[in-house]
This record gives structure tokens, sequence and C-alpha cells, in this order.
């Protein structure tokens, strides 16, 4: 793999990894924002499917949608459909809580299960991975 796409792997990783980093300081603490450490949660996921884009010479669709990118990724390694629950679970908190509207205001035990369905994705993503592109 030539050190240009290299970097850009890690690069989109440094970015999930942000994005989980970021879902954690704002889901804890006595400060809470959940319905912004949701959407963290879901650009995780997004970043960590568009980091396998790349890391396999596709160029990444400009979308939101996981269960999009799942099925597309799947195409490339059937072995993303073990998270379907995930991207089915994770995908609307792109835009929920992103405008007024939303349906009902976000729970802790809401954001728990999406931190851990963030974090399965980001890590399954590195485990796949070679050792040098971890960021």
């Amino acid at each position: 793999m030539s050190a240009e796409k290299t970097e850009l792997v890690r690069e989109w990783l440094g970015i999930a990894y942000a994005d989980l980093a970021s879902a954690a300081a704002l889901g804890g603490g006595t400060d809470m924002i959940l319905s912004t450490a949701l959407y963290h949660c879901q650009q995780c996921a997004e970043k960590s499917l568009k980091a396998m884009f790349i890391f396999h010479d596709i160029d990444p669709p400009k979308t939101h949608l996981l269960t999009l990118l799942l099925a597309r990724i799947v195409a490339e390694d059937s072995r993303f459909t073990l998270l379907q629950d995930h991207a089915d679970m994770l995908t609307p908190f792109a835009t929920e809580y992103r405008h007024s509207g939303a349906p009902h205001a976000p729970t802790r035990e809401e954001f728990s299960r999406a931190y851990a369905a963030a974090d399965d994705v980001y890590q399954f993503v590195l485990s796949i991975m070679p050792p040098t592109i971890h960021p």
C-alpha cells in the first residue's frame, strides 16, 4: 500500500476516533449534551466505514446513511454484515437531534447503546486494518 493511501486511511480513522472521544466527553460528566454526543457516535461509525472504502480503493459515497455504506462495504468484505444492527441503530443520529422537532429528548441509556455501537464499529475496522495503519 502506498504511503499516501496509508496516510489517508489513518486520517479518516483519526477523525473517527476524535468523534468517539467527543461523544464520550459530551455524554459523560455533569454537563451532558446527549443530542450532540449521539451525533458524534454516528459520525464515528460513518468515518470508520469510509476509511474502509479508502482502504479498498473506493471513493466513499457522500452520504450519512450507514446502512448504505455498510451494504457497499459488505460487497468487498462479508464480515461487515456483523455490523448491520449497529448501522440500523446509529443512522438516524446523523439528523434526528440536529434540528427542532425531535421525537423525544435523548436518554442516557440511548447514548450508552449508541456509544457502544460506535466503538464496536471503530474497533471492528481497526481489527481488519494492518497495524501500520492504526492512528
